[in-house]
């Protein structure tokens, strides 16, 4: 499945940075493209972007962020129009992904059991989730993730909203940037610990259910 058009963004001191891999499919609102046509540049050259947001002719040395808007623009004219644009792209992509899916979708027993197997906590920093426990897509919907048991997790709210279209990976990234070294390591490992139970747990149930299907073909032959 295709990327959106604003793949990621970053805020730093330097103004607000974005990595854009434009989706013809998808496109992009004209305002938004308008607005970042003004308001953005090469985080290289200082460029505007492309007509069609390629990359920039100077080839500079950007890995993955290649375009950058200042912090005033981005708060009063660019981040609106971002906001906007991806609602329409997301619920897109998410209404694909589960029309599309092969692997069937979440169950509320599903749900049951990982409130058991995450203690009802979050699986990203590790809060009660007791009364306020959200499903969270490891690989998100919009990225082509699918809306089975095997690619979610339970969340607080305050993560399943940080993450939003991140994958897993990126998100830990991003937690390693906000939680001290300590605090990141504890639920850190705590993650793991739950994906190695549930995946166990789940293993325990599929041989069980191998088993009683292979014992009724057996009494029944």
């Amino acid at each position: 499945m295709s990327t959106p058009a604003v793949y990621e963004v970053l805020l730093s001191e330097g103004g607000v940075y974005l990595s854009i891999d434009y989706d013809p499919e998808c496109g992009m609102l004209p305002s938004f493209a308008d607005a970042l046509h003004e308001h953005a540049c090469c985080v290289d050259c200082g460029a505007p972007p492309q007509g069609d947001f390629s990359r920039c002719p100077c080839d500079g040395d950007h890995a993955f962020f290649n375009w950058r808007v200042d912090h005033a623009s981005w708060k009063s004219i660019v981040k609106p129009l971002w906001r906007k644009d991806w609602r329409r792209v997301y619920g897109r992509r998410r209404r694909d992904a589960i029309r599309d899916s092969d692997e069937p979708a979440y169950s509320a027993r599903d749900v049951a059991w990982l409130r058991k197997v995450q203690d009802d906590t979050c699986y990203c920093c590790g809060v009660s989730i007791l009364t306020n426990a959200q499903v969270e897509h490891l690989e998100p919907l919009a990225r082509g993730g699918s809306n089975g048991f095997r690619n979610i997790m339970l969340a607080c709210p305050s993560c399943n909203a940080a993450k939003g279209a991140l994958n897993e990976a990126q998100f830990w990234r991003r937690l390693r940037k906000t939680l001290n070294s300590v605090e990141f390591e504890r639920v850190r490992e705590s993650a793991k610990v739950m994906k190695r139970e549930r995946w166990r747990r789940r293993g325990e149930a599929a041989a069980s259910e191998t088993s009683a299907r292979t014992s009724w073909n057996w009494d029944t032959a």
